[in-house]
Formats: C-alpha cells, structure tokens, sequence
C-alpha cells in the first residue's frame, strides 16, 4: 500500500526496481492542450470551435477543457500549446485589453489584441509553447480571424486552424472552405473539420465546443457546446472519403483524357489502356 501511494504521489521521488526508475511517465509531462482549434470569418462575425481534451504525455488529464477563452466582450482567443502557458498570455491580455477600452471609452479593435498577443508571444518566444488564434467582431472591420503561431508571428486569415490536430485537415478544409460562406455554412464547416480531427489526433477529443460572435455581441444563447459521438465521426468520415474519391477520379479522367488527344493510336477504355483496332 505504502509503495502504491508513493508512486502515484507526484511529489514523491520515482521508485526504483533493479536500478530503473518505474516513475510513471506522466507525472514529468507538461500539461499539454494537444488540439485541434479553428476559428472562420463571415458576413458579420467569427465562428470559433476547439476539441475539449487536455494531456499530459499520453495521459488524458482533463475531457472538458474549455480552450476558447474571452478576452473582451466580443473577442476570443483559441488556445493551444503549453495549457499554463496559453492560460497565463490570455489573463495578461484581458487585463491589459480591459485598461486600453476603458482608456479609449470604447469597444478595443480585434486586430489591437491580436498585437498584443503577438507582443507577448515573441517576447518570451524563448520560454513559452503557445499558438493563439485570435477572433472576433468590431465596429471599424467586422469579423476578423488573427493567427499567432510559436514565435510571435501574426497574420490575418479568413479562416485558421491550429493544433496537432490541424495537420489531419488541411486537405479538406483547403478543399471545403469557399469565399462567402454563411453563418451555417461556417458552423457546419467547423463542426466537420473538428470532428475529423478529434478523430485521427490521439491528443484532440471529448467533446467539440463551438461558438457564434457578431456585431450583437455574444451572449449565452451565441455560445453553445455540443458533443461529437463516434458515430457521427464515423459518418462524416465516410463521405469525405467518398468525396475525395470523386474528385480524384474526375481530375484522372482530365487528365486521361489530355493524354489520349496527344497519344494518336491509343484511347482509354474500361479503365484501362489498350491499342485501337484499326479496320483494314
């Protein structure tokens, strides 16, 4: 009893059996966000959703970890990266972010905090692990999506993704995503992307949180989580796959189609290549 209480004590030193240490591998973790986190603007507003899950290592350390964090009243940050870290930047921001409105008698710019996360993530570039998108409404440019990867960089984007998870989705949001979109369009979108991702990434899961923000502000009714059962993962799985097909068939048969008009002699015919028999 006492040696089991010992090694899961993470103040406790590691024991050893045989000159090995057997600490579990966890307890040295960072807490980690490992996530997926997306953000896409339209006529009007932002979209934002994130994964809900936290780790540390391979251990899950939290299911319902909310990764969209206010920093005004009509601005959000999306948080990935080191979970202390990314906690800390957003406080400091919302602290300096509330003194600048109250400064100005007005609703702060989104592209103002987006530069002040900037500021803070290429000052401490060296000892901080945090990707930040930043999104919202005001009154000077509507609905604005920010990234501000490691490093401090920042760019303006009609749409962001971010995380582990953002590696499994490019293709299909590159693929999905159109100028113009609509607030429905835009939800489905992110819900869609997310649920992709949360399947493929060990450290994306729990449950998908989305949420609407617009020139009306945002309230409880304009943010809502929801979850993402396997099924329905398992569904869109399928007809991204089908689609993908589709359209990797239809640019084969361009592309055929190109080669026999410069192949004289030669046609495509049952999904295969043969000669044509010419009539004597």
């Amino acid at each position: 009893m006492m040696a089991a209480v010992k090694m899961l004590s993470p103040g406790a030193a590691p024991l050893s059996g045989g000159g090995e240490s057997v600490e579990q591998e966890w307890m040295s973790r960072e807490v980690t966000t490992g996530t997926t986190i997306m953000a896409v603007e339209f006529d009007g507003g932002v979209v934002i959703g994130a994964d809900s899950r936290t780790t540390t290592g391979a251990y899950i350390a939290n299911r319902v970890t909310d990764k969209l964090t206010p920093v005004h009243d009509r601005i959000f940050c999306c948080r990935s990266g080191s979970a202390a870290d990314t906690q800390a930047i957003a406080d400091a921001v919302t602290y300096q972010l509330g003194f600048h409105s109250i400064e100005l008698g007005t609703l702060p710019l989104v592209h103002t905090a987006a530069n002040l996360f900037k500021e803070m993530c290429y000052k401490y570039r060296e000892d901080l692990m945090a990707g930040i998108i930043v999104a919202g409404w005001d009154q000077r440019k509507g609905g604005q999506v920010y990234t501000v990867p490691m490093g401090g960089m920042m760019v303006h984007q009609p749409f962001s993704i971010g995380g582990s998870g953002s590696s499994y989705i490019y293709g299909y949001v590159d693929s999905t995503y159109k100028t113009g979109m609509t607030k429905e369009e835009c939800l489905k979108f992110t819900a869609n992307a997310l649920a992709l991702a949360m399947e493929r990434d060990g450290s994306s899961g729990g449950r998908h949180s989305s949420g609407r923000h617009h020139r009306s502000g945002c309230g409880a009714s304009e943010h809502r989580s929801s979850f993402l059962p396997g099924k329905k993962q398992e569904e869109l799985r399928a007809r991204v796959l089908v689609r993908a097909r589709v359209l990797a068939f239809r640019e084969s048969r361009k592309i055929l189609g190109l080669m026999t008009t410069c192949i004289p002699g030669v046609r495509w015919s049952r999904f295969h290549w043969r000669p044509l028999q010419w009539e004597t």
